[in-house]
């Protein structure tokens, strides 16, 4: 562990996660600008600050997607079923979905297009970013980088959980944070995570249409 590299990495999570919780309470009166802007400045924000090493990434991307690929899908596909699971073990005991999931379900229907935009393509951005990126210098040990930003990224959603079961939730949404992180633990390229983490998105959100 970076000490001096976690401590940055904390100020940076802290400062640019308040500032996104800012600027959703200045515009709550309005959906589009409340997730457009939500996530569009601090995104902003972080690709100014890591533009070059983001910019290499991008560059790596292609001959790791043909060198990886096949084990970021099959280690995806693992962790999915686990969540599923879980997911499945949850709402039979409890009958009902984790708080996050049912408040993005009733934005998507009510505002499709902002909300179908800010989920396949902002909030991947923003969340890879954020709790992954953010914390890659912070750790020297690969697993403790992807055990603790996998957790920090499953805390994170279930902050608005009313209940004790809805907490319970923590452990499918530790499945996908796994299955999109393992990724940045196996490249070390952000770029994969963050196409996982939309590809599972738009996959999502065309089957809650569908249904």
């Amino acid at each position: 562990m970076n000490k001096s590299n976690l401590r940055l990495a904390i100020i940076r999570f802290l400062g640019i996660y308040l500032l996104q919780i800012f600027i959703i309470a200045i515009f709550s009166q309005n959906i589009a600008l409340e997730y457009l802007l939500g996530y569009l400045i601090p995104i902003i924000i972080m690709i100014i600050i890591w533009h070059n090493d983001l910019r290499e990434s991008l560059k790596n991307l292609p001959h790791i997607i043909k060198k990886d690929g096949l084990r970021i899908i099959f280690f995806y596909i693992l962790f999915i079923l686990g969540m599923y699971i879980t997911n499945f073990i949850l709402y039979k005991l409890g009958g009902t979905i984790a708080a996050n999931e049912a408040t993005v379900r009733e934005e998507l229907f009510k505002y499709p297009i902002i909300m179908s935009i800010s989920s396949i393509l902002l909030a991947p951005l923003y969340e890879e970013l954020i709790f992954r990126y953010n914390f890659k210098e912070a750790f020297k040990d690969k697993r403790v980088f992807y055990a603790l930003t996998s957790l920090l990224f499953a805390i994170a959603h279930i902050l608005s959980s009313t209940s004790l079961l809805n907490l319970l939730f923590i452990v499918p949404y530790l499945f996908l944070s796994l299955a999109f992180g393992y990724g940045i633990y196996r490249t070390d390229n952000i770029g994969t995570s963050f196409l996982v983490h939309v590809c599972h998105n738009l996959y999502t959100v065309i089957v809650l249409f569908i249904v």
